[in-house]
């Protein structure tokens, strides 16, 4: 919804300055006579040639508008209405397909009714505060299932995105600690340093950090982390995604941060703490 309504308030912005723009135009030259009858702009020969609307015409349809914005307003309405059917039809097409990559990141309870793919990059702020506020719900209901859709924006963050796809690989159930532990490094350029004291905190065994090491050079799982990115960036591109983070929680579109309140009123509402 957020998003539908910051296209909405763009499209009035800029229906609002063309709109001022022409009628200081048609001011000057109404000030300086260029309306007169007499003049070319209102010549018949001028007026056959053009294939659209005269000039009379257009001025005329600007002085509806000017007297009947809700005219544009009910227009950018249906607009936005259109695109908010697309983007919903275009989520029910993609089905269970997205949460089923077996590369993925995933926490919570793999049968639980509300799920939520998030789109992340690391070393994007945004994205930390917004891993937070999930793993929090996690610690209290277990009716969640998340999956982590890695969208690495720069170098830096596909590095790291790489290590985190190796170590899911390995060890998948040290996949949340370890990716805690990515996610709170979004200062340092070292990712080298970044992966090696997150590791420290996953007590791997002395066969698993092998693997590990291994596995960086390996072409076999250089090309599935490629090709895990290809499908991640397909996906967000049928999605009209913009930037990271951003979620789809059962279904809705969701870019961008928001309040864990607003998080909680998205899911189902018949659910179990994790204590149950």
């Amino acid at each position: 919804m957020n998003k539908i309504i910051k296209i909405f308030l763009v499209i009035v912005s800029i229906s609002v300055i063309l709109f001022g723009i022409f009628n200081f135009y048609l001011y000057q030259k109404n000030k300086q006579g260029g309306f007169n009858k007499n003049n070319n702009y209102y010549s018949k020969e001028i007026n056959s040639k053009n294939k659209g609307l005269d000039y009379t015409t257009k001025y005329e349809v600007l002085n509806i508008l000017r007297e009947n914005p809700e005219i544009v307003i009910n227009a950018l309405k249906n607009y936005t209405n259109q695109k908010q059917e697309e983007d919903e039809q275009a989520l029910k097409n993609l089905g269970s397909a997205p949460f089923n990559n077996q590369y993925d990141g995933r926490a919570g309870n793999i049968n639980a009714p509300n799920k939520i793919l998030l789109f992340f990059s690391y070393g994007c702020h945004h994205c930390v505060e917004m891993s937070e506020t999930i793993f929090n719900i996690l610690k209290e209901r277990n009716d969640v299932y998340v999956t982590f859709k890695d969208f690495p924006l720069g170098a830096r963050a596909m590095n790291l995105s790489h290590a985190s796809f190796i170590l899911n690989t390995i060890a998948p159930d040290k996949y949340e600690v370890f990716h805690k532990a990515l996610m709170r490094t979004v200062e340092s350029d070292d990712t080298q340093s970044v992966i090696q004291n997150s590791m420290l905190e996953l007590g791997l065994s002395s066969d698993q950090q092998s693997k590990f090491k291994a596995a960086i050079s390996d072409k076999n799982i250089i090309k599935a982390f490629e090709n895990k990115i290809k499908e991640n960036l397909i996906l967000g591109n049928k999605i009209r995604l913009s930037g990271t983070p951003a979620m789809i929680i059962n279904n809705m579109m969701i870019p961008g941060v928001i309040p864990p309140q607003y998080l909680v009123s998205l899911l189902k509402v018949n659910h179990k703490t994790a204590a149950d």
